[in-house]
């Protein structure tokens, strides 16, 4: 049986498991609880989630982990060899982490600041891999990934002592990454101008490096951020990439969802004067559709901020 391995750490669950196509979720409350299952492996019992399955479902569920269990020394084998996905994680779990010989491929997606740093200051060991909201295209290392969020908390300490409103973190992170020039990489490698890691590592920067360069400003100061992707309507056109960010602000008493084109208003070359206008800072939802129909379809936007409002024109 060809096996995939999902591991979650969630609080609320000491141990549990699911199995659908051919992919085991264990999920441990700890990594405590998670190197007790691998020094003392026990059998695998339906998830109490199960219980909503039909009975045709749970008895194919169950042939399939009757035979997880007679071969469970070789499901352990296969954690401590093989790269596992740890898709959900705490800083509470992380915190029993050791340096050890499993490697992980570790989602961050969902955490925030605070908690995302923690959990990256874990020891994990040096082939561990990170996927993250600012970095889509390529996995990254643990130290490559810490310099790049340092640089930015960097951008971000500079305006908090001045206790910034989240429409002025907002406009400050749009000044500050517009000011990047626009330049376009050479590289096969699609990673290169626009994940965060490289952006701030090269010269390199296009729509979707500017994107992620805002909103990781945003979120390490406290602003909900996200990217809107765009289908050019134009086979010959490439698609773009703008920003979503959720203003809560009482001082200027904005309370929405403004689209950010960094883009549209970045520094084209070195003698660039046009950039200092914001035209394409704070736009409405529906006017930013409108602004861009012609040329673009609205693919995905809101995934990490569970907007809830319609983007049909």
């Amino acid at each position: 049986m060809q096996l995939e391995i999902w591991i979650d750490f969630l609080a609320e669950k000491e141990f549990n498991c699911f199995y659908f196509d051919n992919v085991l979720n264990l999920t441990f409350n700890s990594f405590e609880r998670f190197y007790s299952f691998l020094d003392h492996p026990l059998p695998i019992t339906l998830d109490q989630d199960s219980i909503f399955l039909s009975t045709k479902e749970q008895q194919s569920l169950m042939h399939a982990l009757n035979k997880i269990n007679r071969n469970i020394t070789k499901l352990v084998a296969m954690i401590k060899k093989e790269r596992v996905l740890v898709r959900n994680i705490s800083p509470y779990a992380s915190s029993a982490l050791r340096d050890d010989a499993i490697s992980f491929d570790v989602e961050l997606w969902h955490l925030h600041s605070d908690a995302l740093m923690q959990v990256l200051n874990a020891p994990w060991n040096s082939s561990t891999l990170f996927k993250d909201r600012f970095n889509t295209i390529e996995d990254l290392g643990k130290e490559e990934l810490l310099e790049a969020y340092h640089k930015i908390i960097k951008i971000a300490d500079a305006i908090r002592p001045f206790s910034p409103t989240p429409a002025e973190i907002a406009l400050y992170a749009f000044d500050v990454a517009r000011n990047r020039k626009y330049i376009k990489s050479t590289s096969s490698n699609n990673a290169i101008g626009r994940d965060l890691a490289k952006v701030l590592a090269r010269e390199e920067i296009v729509c979707t490096g500017y994107a992620n360069f805002f909103a990781s400003i945003c979120f390490f100061l406290g602003v909900s951020c996200d990217m809107q992707v765009w289908e050019s309507k134009s086979q010959t056109s490439p698609g773009h990439a703008s920003s979503l960010a959720y203003i809560n602000d009482n001082k200027y008493d904005i309370h929405s969802i403004f689209s950010f084109d960094i883009t549209a208003n970045c520094k084209k070359n070195d003698d660039d004067s046009f950039f200092d206008n914001c035209s394409h800072a704070f736009c409405p939802l529906q006017f930013d559709l409108l602004r861009k129909e012609q040329k673009y379809d609205l693919i995905m936007a809101g995934f990490y901020m569970n907007i809830k409002q319609t983007y049909a024109s």
